[in-house]
Formats: structure tokens, sequence, C-alpha cells
């Protein structure tokens, strides 16, 4: 079930002028009724994802983080009743409350003109989304950066007792935890376009040509998001090693005879 929003203003201008600006807002949730065979819950292996009576469909299950040691620079997690433990186990994953699928979206729209000029822009967003950076597992695991680069954040690598961190010594096993379960939940300009109408009256000096105008576009040109990954919009609940949405530019122009 959800909740949809459109809204569309046009906004007074002066004679030549026109402005527009639209938004939309959609709120979606779900809760997974039954499954099948009479099972209670199913665990869809090497996704991170369980599906349980009761919960959304999408919800991320795994194990918790419980930080570095100070002492040792050991991995520590928690079990499944919230104690600390140095020895990983798939037993202790839970429901995060983070899912695949986000709850909130939308989007705005800004229509700009002037004469022969117009300018157009298209946003979207969405929040409450989360994707497992798969990537950031092997550039974070000193076993695969041997012969390579790894994250930067392998600086911060634990090495005197006492040190506080995030990033555990480089004995300590790494394992598919919650720390590579990002939020993804991004504002991004997925258009930009400009356009302009040669002068009618000086178009048809040249004879058989009736309009000429010409455009530029840009494409996923600005992205404001927390996810490290490459791409916070991909639709997968694991990101690993996929190209991502690139910036785009054209430029072109439309003649009328």
């Amino acid at each position: 079930r959800g909740v949809d929003f459109e809204l569309s203003f046009d906004v007074p201008m002066p004679q030549d002028f026109y402005l527009n600006l639209s938004a939309n807002f959609n709120y979606n949730q779900n809760k997974i009724l039954s499954l099948f065979d009479g099972r209670d819950s199913f665990e869809i292996s090497g996704t991170g994802i369980k599906l349980e009576a009761g919960k959304p469909y999408g919800e991320f299950y795994y194990v918790r983080s419980a930080g570095v040691d100070p002492r040792d620079g050991m991995q520590m997690w928690y079990d499944a009743d919230g104690n600390k433990t140095k020895t990983y186990s798939d037993d202790y994953a839970v429901f995060t409350g983070k899912q695949q699928y986000a709850p909130w979206a939308g989007g705005a729209n800004f229509t700009f003109g002037w004469k022969g000029l117009s300018v157009g822009a298209q946003f979207s967003w969405v929040a409450g989304k989360y994707t497992i950076n798969n990537d950031r597992y092997f550039l974070m695991n000193p076993t695969f950066v041997t012969d390579g680069n790894g994250a930067a954040e392998l600086l911060n690598m634990w090495t005197t007792p006492g040190q506080v961190t995030d990033v555990p010594c480089l004995a300590s096993e790494r394992r598919f935890d919650d720390t590579i379960l990002e939020n993804s939940s991004f504002i991004r300009l997925k258009n930009l376009q400009v356009a302009y109408n040669l002068p009618r009256n000086l178009v048809r000096k040249l004879g058989i040509i009736e309009g000429i105008k010409v455009f530029a576009v840009g494409r996923n040109l600005l992205t404001f998001t927390k996810y490290t990954g490459y791409d916070p919009e991909s639709d997968s609940n694991l990101q690993l090693g996929r190209y991502p949405n690139s910036k785009q530019f054209t430029f072109g122009a439309e003649i009328n005879f």
C-alpha cells in the first residue's frame, strides 16, 4: 500500500517569460503475508535477505558488527542476543530494519522559457534505501589488495593497543556483516536541457528553412549521497563490479524545412 502525490504549478511571469514547477512524491510499504509450502521464513542464499511472514519484502538479514576491540584490533560482532563476540557465526544474523526498496521516492521538474530560450531540469530522489556494497568488502580486505589498490580507509587499520578505529588489524578476519550494508538514498540531477530556437525572421532569410533549434542535454550531472559505491541508483540488493549510470552529454540541432 502507498500514497502518491503530484503537483504542477505555472508561476505568473511577465510577458515572454514562462516558468513551470512540478514535483511528485510517493510512499510505499509492504508486508509479507504468507510464504510457500506453509513456511514461516525463507533465507535467500547469498543475498543478505530473508523472507518472513509479517516482515517487509526486501529487508536485509545480517550479522551486526560491534566494531573493533581497541586492545588487540580484532573485529567484534553481536550475537543474536546482543552480546559482543570475536567469533563470527551466520547464526547471529538478525533483521536489520533496513530495506532494499526505498519506501520514500519522488522527483522535481523545473522548466523556464524566455522567447526562444528554454531551460529544463529534472531531479529524482529516494530515501530509506539500502544496498550491499560488495566492492567495499574486497577493497577493505587486505587479502585481496596485496597486488593492487585498496580503499584509502585501510590507512586507518589498527596497529597499536588502545587505538580507536573502525578498521581491524591485519590478522583479523573479514566477514560479510552489516559494515557493507550502506544507506543508498540519493538526490540526483537526472537531466538538464538548454535549447534555443533561432528567431524565425532570421531563419527565413536562409530560404527553404522554417526553423532551427540548437540544444544541449546533460544526464546524471550531479548526485548527492552518502553511499560509497559507484552508483546508489541501482535496483539490485547487491553491487559488485556493476557499471554505474554515467554522465552523458548530447549536443544537437533540429532543422525544419
